[in-house]
């Protein structure tokens, strides 16, 4: 496997998603053993980054395999605000609480998301701004006694993207990226001049782009009533004799400012599968090429 650069860190190009790993939250009845079983084979297939929400109820079960080697990625989700003390008390509370579930004194990087369910305004940008510079108040301040290295934004749409990169306070961004939803890839010459870090959420769109016939016959219909014929058409062109699985993963990662794609599996084969599309990442000049063709065609 073939680490990437993340500030000090090397870390693999696959990030083990647990939101429904294990009975949590939104899978109560899910197998548990089952998935705690996949996490331990990802860890000793080399994935060493995982991602997780306090919100979710499943870092209990991350503690049960992982390593003092295993480097830990958190979403802290809260509304929209404009008290900086409720702010901080929202932060310190999920931050604290990861650290606590998952064992650990020392959390590699946040990733923030404004929760829209619970916003008033949650598309008010400048309601944003002002989060994003609170925010980042008090992430240095866990940061400053040596709790976490690394502070995310979680995007939703160009305009967002733009305002939290000219705000200054983030290090690393995060959005939905896939063979569907490319929009981030206009940022990633930016952010990589900037020596910024990109995390990719959903490559699979959701679980739509894998190895299962019914699945994409389900997802081929569902894109027929919205995308273009000549976009598909062209999909299963570029993707040939492999998988819109294998294509979907080689193609998330072919830009070098994405530093790891969060992913979520409960079966070893499938993960077996992920972990070899992730090591053969298309070039980035054929990436640049079929991103702008399917933008056209769109």
């Amino acid at each position: 496997m073939e680490y990437r650069n993340f500030n000090q860190y090397k870390i693999s190009p696959l990030c083990f998603g647990t939101a429904t790993f294990v009975s949590g939250r939104l899978r109560p009845d899910k197998d548990s053993q089952k998935g705690i079983s996949c996490l331990a084979h990802a860890l000793n297939s080399g994935i060493n980054f995982i991602h997780s929400n306090p919100n979710l109820g499943t870092q209990w079960a991350i503690r049960t395999v992982t390593t003092p080697q295993t480097g830990h990625l958190i979403k802290v989700e809260f509304p929209l605000t404009s008290d900086y003390s409720t702010l901080r008390r929202y932060f310190l509370e999920k931050f604290d609480k990861s650290k606590r579930e998952l064992g650990v004194f020392h959390i590699e990087g946040v990733i923030y998301e404004r929760d829209k369910k619970r916003s008033p305004a949650p598309t008010n940008l400048q309601l944003m701004a002002s989060n994003y510079s609170m925010l980042k108040k008090v992430f240095d301040e866990i940061k400053s006694v040596g709790e976490t290295e690394s502070l995310a934004c979680l995007v939703d749409s160009p305009e967002e993207m733009r305002l939290a990169i000219d705000s200054g306070h983030f290090d690393s961004f995060a959005s939905y990226f896939n063979l569907f939803d490319f929009w981030p890839s206009q940022f990633f010459d930016e952010l990589k001049s900037m020596s910024k870090n990109f995390f990719g959420v959903r490559p699979l769109r959701h679980g739509l782009l894998v190895n299962n016939p019914v699945i994409e016959n389900k997802y081929a219909e569902n894109m027929a009533r919205q995308m273009k014929p000549q976009f598909l058409s062209y999909l299963h062109t570029i993707k040939g004799e492999r998988s819109l699985q294998d294509l979907a993963i080689r193609f998330a990662l072919a830009h070098p400012t994405v530093k790891t794609l969060i992913v979520g599996a409960s079966d070893k084969e499938h993960l077996d599968e992920l972990i070899h599309s992730s090591e053969q990442p298309i070039k980035e000049d054929e990436f640049n090429e079929i991103r702008l063709e399917l933008g056209r065609r769109i």
